[in-house]
């Protein structure tokens, strides 16, 4: 299923903005409210929400409106952290200063776990973002920073 993953952050994003974090970690509410938002397909897997609690709040962001808009916005969200990860890398290391930001950007697309983010709307992007920075912060010597 498209978006299998960001489903599951749907699912708590509602949950929390519908004040029913007792049901977080409930499989068969996770799997109720799932099977709600796929609608007539047939559903017959669950795919649970195991990040820990506080991080509901920050998916609630993007469980606001119905599902499909929601999911398109996270799309636009991985693509914009994708695109600073790009950006800033190219302006820390030099030997990539000779390719745009655009050609870089769309080079990210040949690799299967940018495509794998995409079909499954991961939360990847948000690692490779911070991942990034914590590198960046380490070669400029910001230690503490970068901790």
């Amino acid at each position: 299923m498209i978006g299998s993953d960001f489903l599951s952050l749907y699912n708590a994003g509602n949950f929390y903005l519908d004040g029913r974090m007792h049901d977080l970690y409930d499989f068969v509410a996770q799997y109720n409210f799932q099977k709600s938002v796929v609608g007539p397909v047939q559903y017959k897997f669950l795919h649970p929400y195991i990040y820990p609690p506080f991080a509901a709040v920050f998916f609630s962001l993007f469980a606001m409106g119905s599902y499909l808009p929601d999911l398109i916005i996270w799309w636009g969200f991985g693509l914009f952290l994708i695109y600073l990860t790009v950006l800033f890398l190219r302006l820390e290391l030099v030997q990539f200063r000779v390719y745009s930001t655009l050609h870089l950007f769309l080079t990210c697309f040949l690799f299967f776990p940018t495509i794998a983010w995409f079909i499954h709307a991961q939360t990847t992007p948000i690692s490779l973002f911070l991942y990034t920075i914590i590198f960046i912060m380490l070669r400029r010597q910001h230690d503490m920073i970068a901790e």
